[in-house]
């Protein structure tokens, strides 16, 4: 079977989909606007993101803090889904705190929140700094203590 018939099985709620050896689970529906498209491409970034071979993905939507998560090989993997006029695309959380892991010297748990599309904060470990995705990276354009 090839890879883009058995993505399309994505969008089946509450099972298991094998595609080619990987099996994504759905813990949640998705919201109203995300495509099957969509979700087979937050699934491939999931999976480069952390080069996991893991067989098995979750995804799983959090309406407390709107955004999509995927889990797998250990990890929670964090998307937001944004839109400018007709373009929707995923922007890559995970990477965000990574990098502010290692600017504010914090290996526990931190928090990000969307100040606007391209712009977000991030506290933890009693610090503070803004993010700016520019062309792909995160950019720290400002901290506090």
């Amino acid at each position: 079977m090839n890879k883009i018939a058995c993505l399309a099985g994505i969008m089946m709620l509450l099972s298991l989909v094998g595609c080619g050896g990987l099996v994504i689970k759905m813990e949640t529906e998705a919201p109203k606007g995300i495509s099957k498209a969509d979700l087979e491409g937050i699934t491939l970034y999931a999976t480069r993101t952390i080069n996991c071979k893991d067989e098995e993905f979750s995804y799983l939507y959090s309406k407390e803090d709107d955004l999509h998560y995927m889990k797998g090989c250990g990890d929670k993997i964090p998307f937001s889904y944004e839109c400018v006029r007709d373009t929707c695309f995923w922007i890559n959380l995970y990477a965000l705190k990574k990098r502010a892991a290692f600017d504010l010297n914090c290996k526990s748990e931190l928090d990000a929140v969307k100040i606007s599309i391209f712009s977000w904060g991030v506290s933890g470990c009693e610090n503070r700094a803004t993010y700016e995705l520019i062309e792909g990276r995160w950019i720290m354009n400002g901290s506090s203590k």
